[in-house]
């Protein structure tokens, strides 16, 4: 199998030829640690997002690496307050407060704008090859929460809902546009970043979940018609059910400790793909690489058994992740990975 057909079998319940693997960004500093040098297509990819429209993984790094996918983001800006932290920018307040801030609102790009869409065009076309091409966007969730604050947004469900509904679909409107037309292009899946989750629980109760983020959410999956993969950091299993009851095909990237992906398994497994889970907090940054080969095979014994499974860090491969703790994983994908499982 190529790389598409290998993450497109997956999603679709199928046991693949190996388990995949896909991650839905990987920084410039570990593309350079593991090409050995920094002359490559640099992802543009930024915490800061003024402007919609950015690669987050250079394609080269699939010469030294069996990932089997590429990434590109067009999800609609946000607007926040940010600040540097070595280097990255970091989301640190909202800026849409109240009813007069919703002209920010009034500045999104035009989604129907073609020359919105020639960069991801010519990414796809020059280096889609045999990868699974991956488009990320948002259904306005995370795009509230942040451009309100996250504190703010919670506050205003209970003290101004109808502002929080105003927000979240405008931002919705915007993303039902540009699904509509990156179907245009040669993608093979969604994946859908909206963060609902804290260390211990969903960030709001089920029910005003149900209310607030569950109409948008059907809304934007609703129009697509490729595979989804939802991902969420923290604990959403009280939110379940509901999620997978959208239509998706994977959840990602299930992080250890809030989340317990033997048990997701056992649940769901049978239902959706589940996507990830090696560990960002120890293992990726901290460990070592056999520490990591020693991960990914028990994720593949325990996770891989039946397909649904793609191998994938917790969340992303950020700068103070080791390469050659990545270099591991793809070596123990190879070794343990392949139908049948030997492991």
């Amino acid at each position: 199998m190529i790389s598409r057909e290998r993450v497109l079998a997956v999603l679709a319940g199928k046991i693949p030829d190996r388990v995949p693997w896909i991650e839905n960004y990987i920084s410039n500093e570990v593309v350079a640690g593991l090409l050995g040098h920094s002359n490559f297509l640099h992802s543009t990819y930024s915490q800061k997002i003024e402007t919609p429209g950015m690669i987050r993984i250079s394609p080269e790094v699939r010469k030294v690496i069996p990932l089997d996918n590429i990434s590109y983001d067009l999800a609609p800006p946000r607007f926040v307050k940010t600040q540097e932290v070595s280097g990255h920018q970091i989301v640190i307040g909202g800026q849409i407060k109240t009813k007069d801030d919703l002209k920010f609102l009034n500045t999104l790009p035009d989604a129907d704008d073609e020359s919105l869409y020639r960069p991801a065009e010519d990414y796809l076309s020059q280096f889609k090859e045999d990868s699974a091409a991956i488009a990320t966007i948002r259904t306005g969730i995370s795009n509230t929460y942040l451009s309100m604050g996250i504190d703010h947004f919670c506050i205003s469900i209970i003290l101004e809902p109808n502002l929080v509904h105003e927000i979240l679909h405008v931002f919705s409107d915007w993303t039902l546009r540009v699904v509509k037309n990156l179907q245009q292009l040669p993608f093979d899946l969604f994946f859908v970043p909206d963060d609902i989750g804290l260390s211990t629980s969903p960030m709001i109760s089920p029910g005003a979940f149900r209310q607030f983020c569950i109409p948008v959410m059907k809304k934007v999956f609703d129009a697509i018609k490729l595979p989804i993969i939802y991902h969420s950091d923290g604990n959403i299993l009280p939110l379940m059910e509901d999620i997978i009851n959208l239509g998706i095909s994977g959840i990602g990237n299930i992080e250890p400790g809030p989340m317990d992906i033997e048990q997701l398994k056992k649940d769901f497994g049978e239902r959706i793909t589940l996507v990830g889970n090696i560990d960002l907090q120890y293992t990726l940054t901290q460990g070592t690489p056999e520490e990591t080969r020693n991960e990914v095979k028990r994720r593949i014994k325990v996770i891989g058994q039946g397909g649904r499974y793609i191998v994938a860090s917790s969340n992303t491969l950020p700068n103070y992740v080791k390469p050659e703790n990545v270099r591991a994983m793809g070596e123990a994908l190879l070794e343990y990975g392949l139908y049948p499982l030997r492991v």
